[in-house]
């Protein structure tokens, strides 16, 4: 994998879903980690997020967590579809 690098802290991540963001689905992505501590989670969903999908994307490399699902309240679960 050949991507940009967001970070090397425990947060970073490739996808990072913050804020009142409702109603988004993230479909045919390739997410991941080349080079070992610098992306930890491929997916971070934030704590006021709601109604996520996420459609055929591929999570690989060395993510310490793939997705990480911060919401409280999850009043509608994540759709992962492969």
């Amino acid at each position: 994998m050949n991507n940009e690098v967001n970070g090397d802290g425990p947060d970073s991540c490739g996808i990072r879903i913050l804020g009142e963001t409702r109603d988004l689905t993230v479909v045919n992505n390739r997410i991941g980690n080349a080079p070992k501590g610098q992306q930890h989670i491929g997916i971070l969903i934030g704590e006021k997020s709601d109604r996520i999908e996420l459609r055929e994307n591929e999570l690989s490399g060395n993510l310490d967590r793939k997705i990480e699902d911060r919401r409280e309240e999850k009043l509608w679960p994540v759709q992962i579809r492969r």
